[in-house]
C-alpha cells in the first residue's frame, strides 16, 4: 500500500499532467476535431466570457460548431444574466455554416429571437435575410429542441437539408390559430427522428400533424409518443412513405385501451421490413385493458407458420429485440422518484401467455418455432410474472434467450428443470417421487 505522502505526490503529478495537455490542446487548434460551448445563464462576467467564446472560435479555424443553448443558473449566482445577454448571435457572427449541431433547451420564441438577431447581425445587403437564415439552418447536422411548436418544427426540417437527427422533448400546439401547410416535405438525409409530447397537456395531436407532413425516405431510428384520438390512417401514411429502411422503433401510446392502437399497430407492422429493435410502451389508469393483450399477441400469432401458407413471411420479419412496458402509474408519478406503487395489488398480466410463441425455438406442447429470429425480451421491471409464466419461459431461455431483467430468476428457477436428451421430454424436480425412508429401511430388512 502507498503511503500517503506518496498518494498526494501521485494526485499532483497527474494534476500537473492535466494541466499540461490542457495547455497543448488550447494552444494547438490544428489538433481540434471541433469545438463545443455552452451559452447559459449564471455567467457573472458575461463580457469576458463572449470574448473568451469569440477567441476560440477564431482560433478553430474551420472546424464545426457545437452549441449548446441552455438555463442553467447556479444556486449561489444571485446575479444570474438571462441567455439573451450573452448575445448568442454575435459569438457566431460570420461563422454561420459551421454551426452543425445545436442543442436548445430553452423556451420555443427565444430560438425566434436568436434567429432573427443572426439574420439582422449577418445580414448581406445583395443576398438578403432569406439567403442568411438558409446559412443559419442549412448548415445543421443535429438538433435537439426542449420545446417547439409544430410549425415550426416542421419548418425546421424543411429549411435544414443536411440534418441527421432531430430530437423534439416536448411538442407544442400552435397558437394563434397557425395553419400548417398540407404540402408533405420529403427530406433525404434525416435518419433519427424522436417526437414527444408535452406531458400533461393536450396538444391536439401535435406529433401525428408534424408526422403527417414529413417523407423521410433514409429514416433508420425514430421514437414517436403518440396522443389520444390518433387518426391511424394518417400515420400509417407516414410510415409507409418513410420506413423501408428503419431499424429501431420505440412507440408510446398514452391512450388507455384505444382501440386504435392494435388497429395502427397491425398496418404499420406491414411497413417495417427491416426493423430488428422495437419497443411499445402503453400507459393505464386502472386494470390490464384488452388492447395491450391484443398488441402482444397479435405480434405472437403473426410469426407462426402458416399451414394454409407454404411461403409465408411474418410481418416484422428481421426483428431480433422487443421490449414491451405497460406503465401502472399516472404520467405526475411517473416523473416522481418518491412514488411508489408498493401498496398496490399486484396484478398479474395475461399477456404472458403469448410470450412463449414468440421465439424460433419449438414449444413445449409441439408447436413449430417462430419464424422471426427474435431473441431478447424485456418489460424493464414493468411486468411481474407468475411462477407458471416463469416455468413457460424456461424451454426458450436453455436456447440462449436474453430475457434481460428476468434472467436471475429463470436461471434459478431452471435448477430443477430437466431435459431426457432421448426424448426430448422435460420435467421439474418437484415431479420426482420421493419415498418415505422409514419404507426403504423396512424394505432392507426383509431382504435380509
Amino acid at each position: 500500500m502507498c503511503s500517503l505522502d506518496d498518494r498526494l505526490k501521485l494526485a499532483l503529478k497527474l494534476c500537473q499532467v492535466c494541466r499540461t495537455w490542457c495547455n497543448i490542446a488550447r494552444s494547438t487548434p490544428q489538433l481540434w476535431t471541433g469545438i463545443s460551448f455552452y451559452t447559459f445563464a449564471g455567467k457573472r462576467h458575461p463580457e469576458q466570457h463572449l470574448a473568451f467564446l469569440k477567441e476560440q472560435i477564431s482560433r478553430s479555424k474551420s472546424l464545426p460548431l457545437v452549441v449548446r443553448c441552455g438555463n442553467y443558473v447556479e444556486a449561489w449566482d444571485q446575479e444570474a444574466l438571462p441567455t439573451e445577454d450573452i448575445e448568442l448571435p454575435q459569438v457566431l457572427a460570420g461563422m454561420l455554416d459551421r454551426c452543425r449541431v445545436l442543442y436548445f433547451f430553452r423556451e420555443y420564441y427565444f430560438l425566434d429571437s436568436v434567429l432573427s438577431d443572426m439574420k439582422e447581425t449577418n445580414v448581406d445587403p445583395v443576398d438578403g435575410e432569406e439567403k442568411v437564415e438558409e446559412k443559419i439552418l442549412g448548415a445543421l447536422r443535429e438538433m435537439t429542441a426542449q420545446e417547439l411548436p409544430a410549425s415550426t418544427c416542421i419548418e425546421t426540417i424543411g429549411r435544414s437539408p443536411g440534418l441527421r437527427s432531430f430530437v423534439v422533448q416536448a411538442l407544442l400546439k400552435d397558437e394563434n390559430g397557425i395553419k400548417i401547410p398540407r404540402k408533405v416535405i420529403k427530406h433525404d438525409n434525416l435518419e433519427d427522428l424522436r417526437l414527444m409530447k408535452n406531458i400533461g397537456i393536450w396538444n391536439f395531436n401535435a406529433v401525428q400533424k408534424v408526422l403527417s407532413r414529413l417523407e423521410l425516405p433514409r429514416l433508420r431510428e425514430a421514437f414517436i409518443q403518440l396522443e389520444c384520438n390518433f387518426k391511424v390512417d394518417r400515420i400509417v401514411a407516414f410510415f409507409a412513405r418513410s420506413s423501408p429502411l428503419l431499424t429501431r422503433l420505440t412507440l408510446t401510446f398514452q391512450c388507455d385501451g384505444d382501440p386504435n392502437t392494435i388497429a395502427l399497430f397491425r398496418e404499420i407492422s406491414n411497413h417495417l421490413p427491416c426493423l430488428v429493435e422495437l419497443s411499445l410502451i402503453f400507459r393505464r389508469r386502472g386494470s390490464y385493458t384488452d388492447t395491450q393483450d391484443s398488441v402482444i399477441g397479435f405480434i405472437s400469432d403473426s410469426g407462426r407458420p402458416r399451414k394454409d401458407k407454404t411461403f409465408y413471411l411474418p410481418p416484422l420479419p428481421l426483428l431480433q429485440s422487443l421490449t414491451y412496458i405497460i406503465r401502472t402509474h399516472d404520467d405526475d408519478s411517473d416523473n416522481d422518484p418518491d412514488s411508489s406503487d408498493e401498496d398496490e395489488d399486484v396484478e398479474i398480466w395475461e399477456g404472458w401467455k403469448f410470450v412463449p410463441a414468440l421465439f424460433p425455438v419449438r414449444l413445449a406442447n409441439g408447436d413449430p418455432p417462430s419464424l422471426r429470429p427474435l431473441g431478447e425480451f424485456s418489460t424493464d421491471d414493468t411486468l411481474e410474472p407468475s411462477e407458471e409464466d416463469l416455468k413457460s419461459l424456461i424451454l426458450a431461455y436453455h436456447a440462449e434467450i436474453d430475457f434481460c431483467e428476468l434472467n436471475e430468476e429463470l436461471e434459478e428457477l431452471a435448477k430443477d428443470y430437466f431435459v431426457n436428451p432421448a426424448t426430448g421430454s422435460a420435467f421439474w424436480g418437484s415431479d420426482y417421487v420421493k419415498y418415505d425412508d422409514s419404507e426403504d429401511d423396512t424394505s432392507s430388512e426383509m431382504s435380509l
